[in-house]
């Protein structure tokens, strides 16, 4: 059986390696010049440096975790060091404290949210319930999660309630993308699919000509699929309102080399509290995972959009002077790397998320196959949408469908 697979990212490389073990011969086009989509190794500074996926989320559960043979360094994103607005430290053991406060205050809100018989924000849930210590605000803000704006999630479902309680994050020391395989597969880069005609079998169009294969599975990210860049002809039955029940949010970085540390060592994240949202507030330090004193910024959500249209010199003075009031010692960075996801073409976002008006059975729906079409993606994975162990399970998945 001759399949293509659309995306060499985690999803499009599961299913491609899976039809190629069973006896398929399988071909993988991918617009970019690199394998791994969302998940993106850069190594200019001498290390590798994840500028997409990071994480291998539930450690030792994830499927990927084999494949480091072990190369992993633990991430615990309750191990932080938290400032309050005045840059003053909180004791470690309030930190982790207001960790599981804020923990239980979000499954408080979604429980209020849904015994609401109308469509809420999280925002909306969270004030149907009894307002929280100030410093549990404050660590909201500084954390930034969930990672996207309260007021664009559904206040009426938890995507992580039917998965089980992570074991431990761990981070790969070699590189995400040491983790990838094409194997057994014909791989086209800088190849972007333009138009999917389907009916008894599929043709493919590309810049280089048509392609035909007697199926194909689509990894497409979810924001590709909404802009309409890739055409289906005929249109896809029933996937145009599945779409609209679900949205697409940001997650940018902000890399920082400096030329020495002046942050205290033993913490994971930092949390620096402004006193209003949409900052950069939270910091990875780097220095255990990459050898070197780096602090990685995360931004979101309406952030991360403000974010991708300023230029880098202002994206890093903003950085700084978040910083500055817990460590007035910081200067200006050796080194700096800025992601732009909402901007990426092949990307446009970070990855999937249900809104106030969302539906989660969408992301069974988009999984659902159309005659010789397969569909695979974080977005098309209730159990764990917006992970790399979503997006490599629903390749699986489509995989084993292709094939009966």
């Amino acid at each position: 059986m001759n399949i293509a697979v659309l995306g060499a990212g985690a999803a499009g490389l599961a299913a491609a390696g899976e039809l190629a073990r069973k006896g398929c011969q399988v071909t993988v086009f991918e617009a970019r010049e690199r394998i791994g989509g969302r998940i993106w190794t850069d190594r200019t500074f001498g290390y590798p440096l994840e500028l997409g996926a990071a994480w291998l989320h539930t450690g030792m559960a994830h499927p990927y975790a084999a494949r480091s043979g072990g190369r992993t360094q633990k991430s615990d994103p309750c191990n932080l060091l938290l400032f309050d607005p005045q840059g003053r430290a909180v004791d470690a053991a309030r930190c982790r404290e207001l960790a599981a406060m804020q923990v239980s205050s979000v499954g408080r809100a979604l429980r209020a949210g849904s015994l609401s018989g109308r469509p809420l924000s999280l925002r909306q849930s969270f004030e149907q319930v009894t307002p929280e210590p100030a410093e549990e605000v404050w660590l909201g803000r500084a954390r930034a999660l969930p990672v996207a704006d309260i007021d664009a999630l559904s206040g009426r479902w938890d995507p992580g309630a039917d998965e089980p309680p992570p074991n431990q994050d761990l981070m790969p020391l070699e590189g995400y993308d040491t983790l990838l395989s094409t194997e057994g597969c014909s791989l086209r880069l800088e190849e972007p699919v333009e138009v999917v005609r389907w009916g008894a079998d599929v043709e493919l169009v590309t810049p280089r000509g048509s392609f035909r294969f007697d199926k194909a599975v689509l990894t497409l990210p979810l924001g590709v699929w909404r802009s309409g860049k890739v055409r289906f002809e005929p249109e896809l039955p029933g996937k145009a309102e599945a779409l609209s029940k679900l949205g697409v949010t940001l997650l940018n970085k902000v890399v920082l080399q400096f030329a020495e540390p002046f942050w205290p060592e033993g913490h994971d994240f930092f949390a620096l509290t402004a006193q209003s949202e949409g900052h950069l507030g939270t910091y990875l330090d780097g220095q255990r995972a990459m050898g070197q004193p780096v602090l990685i910024g995360f931004a979101s959500g309406r952030a991360a959009r403000e974010l991708e249209q300023k230029p880098d010199f202002e994206i890093i003075q903003a950085a700084l002077e978040a910083l500055r009031p817990a460590f007035p010692a910081v200067r200006w960075p050796r080194l700096c790397k800025i992601t732009r996801w909402g901007s990426d073409p092949y990307s446009l976002g970070a990855y999937s998320l249900v809104p106030p008006d969302g539906d989660p059975s969408a992301y069974d729906r988009l999984a659902d196959p159309v005659g010789p079409l397969f569909f695979a993606g974080e977005a098309t994975w209730r159990r764990a949408p917006a992970t790399v162990q979503g997006a490599h399970f629903s390749g699986l998945r489509a995989a084993r469908q292709a094939i009966g």
